[in-house]
Order: C-alpha cells, then sequence, then structure tokens
C-alpha cells in the first residue's frame, strides 16, 4: 500500500495522531486530528526540520498532550501536545504542538482559527553509553498510569520518555528538556541551549543499568521503567 505508516502514535485521548511514512521523496512525519463532532480526520499537517541522515530509520514516535491525564472531561479540548521521534542511530526530535482555537466555558463557543502551530524544540544525537549506536531505542510507556506525564504550567517532564538499549546491553532512559528552550529563541540550532549563561543538553539521562546481556532482541518497559528484555538463546 502507498505511504502505508511504518510507525504512528495515538494521544489526545484517541483523537490525534501523528504517523511516519516515506515515499520515493524521503521521511516524513505528519500529524492528523479528529475535532468534535466530525466524522473525518483534518489535512495532515507535516511535522517541520525532519530529514534522516542516509542509512537511518525511525524506532519509535511518541506523543503526549494535556488531556492525557486521566481527569479532562470528554469535552475538553487538546491545547498543547508534544511529539518525538528517535532514530536507530539516536537522533532524536521533540517538536512542540499548540492548538489554534480559543474556548470559553463550551465546547460549543470555542473559535478554530486554523492549524496548529508546530515547531521543532530540538535535534540531538543521544550520548549513548560507549558511543554506539543503540541495540534497541522504544519509549517508556505514557500510558500505565492514566496520569499526565508532563507538568504543563512548567513544561517539565514527569517520567521518563525513551529507553536505549546499548549493545553492550546498558539500559539509558531519557527525558526531553521542554520550556527551558522556549527562553533561547533559537530551539532548533544545536543540541545545546544557553541556559543561565551556561549549556544544557537538550535531553538528560536520569539513570542507567548495566545488564550485561549483549543478545537483547526485543524489550519492553512500563510507565514506572520496569523492563522487559528477550534475548537469543
Amino acid at each position: 500500500m502507498a505511504n502505508m505508516p511504518l510507525h504512528s502514535a495515538i494521544f489526545a485521548k484517541g483523537r490525534a495522531i501523528v504517523f511516519h511514512t516515506r515515499d520515493g521523496s524521503g521521511a516524513r512525519i505528519t500529524l492528523q486530528h479528529l475535532d468534535p463532532k466530525s466524522s473525518e480526520p483534518t489535512e495532515p499537517v507535516s511535522l517541520p526540520d525532519f530529514e534522516l541522515d542516509e542509512g537511518d530509520e525511525v524506532s519509535m514516535l511518541l506523543a503526549v498532550s494535556d488531556i492525557d491525564d486521566g481527569i479532562s472531561g470528554k469535552g475538553r479540548r487538546t491545547q498543547r501536545a508534544v511529539v518525538m521521534a528517535v532514530t536507530k542511530q539516536g537522533q532524536a526530535w521533540c517538536w512542540r504542538v499548540t492548538s489554534n482555537y480559543s474556548s470559553s466555558s463550551s465546547e460549543d463557543s470555542s473559535i478554530d482559527n486554523g492549524k496548529p502551530d508546530i515547531h521543532l524544540l530540538h535535534k540531538y544525537s543521544l550520548p549513548i553509553q560507549g558511543g554506539s549506536t543503540p541495540a534497541l531505542v522504544l519509549p517508556v510507556d505514557p500510558m500505565g498510569w492514566h496520569t499526565s506525564v508532563i507538568d504543563w504550567r512548567s513544561d517539565t517532564p514527569l517520567q521518563d520518555m525513551v529507553l536505549t538499549i546499548s549493545k553492550s546491553g546498558v539500559l539509558e532512559y531519557w527525558q526531553p528538556r521542554l520550556g527551558q528552550h522556549l527562553a533561547t529563541g533559537d530551539e532548533a540550532n544545536g543540541a545545546k541551549a544557553r541556559i543561565n549563561g551556561g549549556d544544557v543538553e537538550s535531553w538528560v539521562r536520569s539513570g542507567y543499568v548495566d545488564t550485561g546481556r549483549t543478545t537483547v532482541v526485543m524489550a519492553r518497559c512500563s510507565s514506572r521503567k520496569k523492563t522487559v528484555l528477550s534475548e537469543l538463546s
């Protein structure tokens, strides 16, 4: 099937989705949303500043919004979201999505002002232990406890988002910086932002575990970092 998605991630209580597709013109990541009282999704919107290096491939997509919190009511619409993509070579993108609608007390009074604003916060090469390409890249489950994984008031992740597993069996857990980059005015230029006079990495390694396992072929990670590994026998 032409343009069949290679990866996808659902968010905003199932009303929004991002796709990774590849065709003759290259790889793209696009976003679609199902608006209230609509039976058809919106037209796809491409996420900006995404280009794969030669021979690289996307390993995972992850998207979270301000209504994926286990509390927001059925009628509340998404205002903000974050989309992340990481490749097999450890290249990581992080985008901010902001809706262009305003609402007062009811959903019927919402005013849609067009497509969402999408900005690349940063592209970054994850510094994997040993400097090698990761053997596996996968998301840390964002839905396990049905609570928000981001503090949207301070733009602070409340849990890890990505797990990389090195070829030597080292598990590394990562969080993207979100709000800090908004203060620089030049988010996409370079891997670091200037904050309080110092350089700050775009992604933070929150911890690692050296399992010593060198034949891992499959893994899954829960929202509280409980990780299951499958090895070659």
